[in-house]
């Protein structure tokens, strides 16, 4: 299955128009064929890109590129499939927890923001993005870790106006690995393929891309499956300053399953509702209607009788958010997204989960163009404690369930120093954050202290089914039982 950003749709086998299907989201196209990139914006005169959208807009764009590598590198195998992707983008992860404004539903979730420390609000795209594009060739895996810092980062801390740079990977252990970057103007970036699992033989970038190859060291690939990578970290210099010794972390991590993995590893008595013996991933109807999921849901909801509704139902109101505003250290308050959410609280807890489920309001681009900010729920961390209540009642850990739709959701996920290497970080930018495509019947979750954030791009409502881990901390991201059981 291929992936590519663009209205909630990722599998795409070419660049032609989709006929429009208003039933079910559906891709929207450029003239050229081109999908559009997820919460894209437009830099407007009267209210500049937040760091949000400055940080969703380079995330779709190196999905969409990293989608479709096989036009942009010769050489490759003719029935080579680019079957996932992930990227990776060094932040300042920014949680003012002591503003009440900062946790809206007094559960232990906290808004939060991003950006960077220093670098300019003029330029309109993060510092470094890192992506690993996923491929193969019948039972062959292939991997490209494509590594593009931005013209303007080179310029200021390396004072390079030259056509390459130097590279560097290395890990905990002191292995290093050096390699070159060669600059793509029209992107305004460097650029440097490190190739893992495959041969470099006959592969050449094309010129609209250009690129240098580099074959990976053994101890760059994952550590046993794709979610689990050595501890890396990237510097970049020249020869005119050999020694630099700022570093940027390489992540590579997304921590989403299938919903028959992630059932699997609940307990019995916290899997389905008692009740109706249903699944508490699935939504609450067995068969599609033909209609939209949001509207499926509000028939399943309409016609439950009137004196035994099994879901509190909260409607969107107008001007409402999800985890949309941040409150920093001085008080101030910003927009970090756009577009309310209609919710549906089941009433039955079910071990110690609380499910809902969420329809969020299509893209909103005059909000986006007013604030500068993507539609969707704005990043937010997890699990925090609360003063004064008993634990019972806190989030430890969330569960984002992609069952209802038959398109991906474009999601992020936010670690704060993931990695303990010393020295200095460029810009403060010491956090990660990562983005995924969540495909159908997937789970993403996100564990106590962690941040995660998902963006609509969709002309109507996207649902979802939303896990609550309430008083309970997950034995892990990708195994939902509570540590004690």
């Amino acid at each position: 299955m291929q992936f590519r950003i663009g209205l909630l749709f990722l599998v795409l086998t070419s660049c032609r128009t989709i006929p429009k299907n208003d039933s079910e989201p559906k891709a929207e196209f450029g003239p050229n064929g081109t999908p559009i990139n997820w919460g894209s914006l437009q830099p407007m005169a009267q209210s500049p890109l937040a760091a949000e959208s400055k940080l969703a807009n380079a995330a779709a764009k190196r999905l969409n590129d990293a989608a479709v590598l096989k036009d942009l590198i010769l050489g490759l195998p003719a029935d080579m499939k680019i079957i996932d992707g992930i990227v990776s983008v060094p932040v300042k992860l920014l949680s003012h927890d002591q503003d009440g404004r900062n946790h809206p539903f007094g559960d232990g979730q906290k808004n939060g923001s991003v950006g960077w420390l220093g670098w300019s609000d003029q330029n309109i795209e993060p510092p470094v993005t890192m992506t690993l594009a996923e491929a193969k060739t019948g039972s062959l895996d292939h991997r490209f870790l494509i590594i593009e810092p931005h013209l303007k980062m080179i310029e200021s801390n390396l004072g390079s106006t030259g056509n390459t740079i130097s590279g560097e990977l290395s890990d905990e252990q002191g292995a290093t690995f050096k390699f070159e970057l060669v600059r793509d103007i029209s992107r305004n970036v460097f650029r440097a393929i490190v190739v893992l699992g495959s041969s470099l033989d006959g592969l050449a970038a094309k010129e609209s891309y250009p690129s240098k190859f580099f074959q990976g060291p053994a101890w760059l690939s994952p550590l046993g499956d794709k979610w689990a990578w050595p501890r890396v970290k990237v510097r970049f210099f020249t020869e005119a300053k050999p020694d630099m010794k700022e570093f940027w972390t390489v992540l590579f991590r997304f921590p989403a399953q299938s919903v028959q993995e992630a059932q699997a590893t609940l307990p019995t008595s916290a899997a389905v509702f008692s009740n109706s013996g249903r699944p508490i991933l699935q939504p609450p109807f067995s068969t599609p209607s033909g209609l939209t999921a949001s509207s499926s849901l509000k028939s399943w909801f309409d016609t439950l009788p009137a004196g035994n509704k099994l879901a509190d139902f909260f409607p969107a109101s107008a001007g409402s958010g999800v985890h949309n505003q941040f409150a920093d250290e001085s008080g101030s308050v910003k927009k970090t997204a756009s577009g309310g959410i209609d919710t549906y609280i089941m009433k039955e807890k079910v071990g110690k989960n609380q499910i809902l489920y969420t329809c969020f309001d299509a893209r909103n681009r005059q909000l986006e163009s007013q604030w500068g900010v993507p539609s969707g729920a704005g990043w937010h961390s997890i699990g925090h404690d609360l003063s004064g209540q008993s634990q019972d009642n806190w989030t430890f850990a969330e569960s984002i369930v992609n069952s209802f739709e038959k398109s991906g959701i474009f999601a992020g996920w936010g670690v704060r120093k993931p990695y303990p290497f010393s020295g200095n970080v460029p810009y403060g930018a010491d956090d990660v954050v990562t983005f995924r495509v969540l495909r159908p019947d997937e789970v993403f979750s996100t564990a106590k202290h962690h941040f995660h954030w998902y963006a609509v791009d969709s002309s109507q409502k996207i649902c979802t089914v939303i896990v609550k881990h309430l008083g309970c901390a997950l034995k892990s991201d990708r195994e939902l039982k509570c540590l004690n059981q």
